[in-house]
């Protein structure tokens, strides 16, 4: 019925709820066509964190009745995107072997001299061999980085 009147905006509350996995999709699909086609703006109100992130474009994400923040859906894959972290007894020379043996700069230092490198995320051994190689000691290697589920979660505090 919100679709009679040709709307130029449209506020949906829980749109798919109650909707079978085949009604979820086609809802999924109407929305952006309706979006490239006609430019209707939609806002949408979810707990569904992994359906909005198949549609949405633009995120404010609420935590009792406030924005806590607003974002695009760039600086959201940027927050989230995936990361290998390395932590070794020497930061000044892991950071030499990255940039002068494994040839990248896509890399930054965190607090507690923990590196977050952006390349190498599906090949941590080549890393792990190069830094051993350079007489490095390697402390901690891991892949880190979020989902809108779990980055919303961080954001308000709750407990996953």
């Amino acid at each position: 019925m919100a679709l009679l009147g040709d709307p130029e905006f449209l506020i949906l509350d829980e749109l798919t709820n109650g909707l079978d996995p085949m009604g979820i999709v086609y809802m999924r699909e109407l929305l952006k066509r309706l979006n490239k086609e006609k430019g209707v703006t939609i806002l949408i109100s979810s707990h569904l964190l992994s359906e909005l992130n198949q549609l949405a474009t633009c995120y404010g994400i609420l935590n009792n009745g406030e924005l806590v923040e607003e974002l695009t859906q760039k600086q959201l894959d940027e927050k989230c995107r995936k990361a290998l972290e390395v932590k070794t007894n020497d930061l000044k020379q892991t950071a030499w072997v990255l940039e002068n043996i494994l040839k990248t700069t896509n890399y930054k230092v965190l607090p507690g001299e923990v590196i977050r490198i952006y390349d190498y995320i599906n090949d941590p051994g080549k890393v792990s061999t190069a830094l051993v190689e350079a007489g490095i000691t390697i402390y901690q290697v891991g892949v880190s980085g979020d989902n809108l589920e779990s980055y919303f979660m961080n954001l308000v505090g709750g407990n996953v």
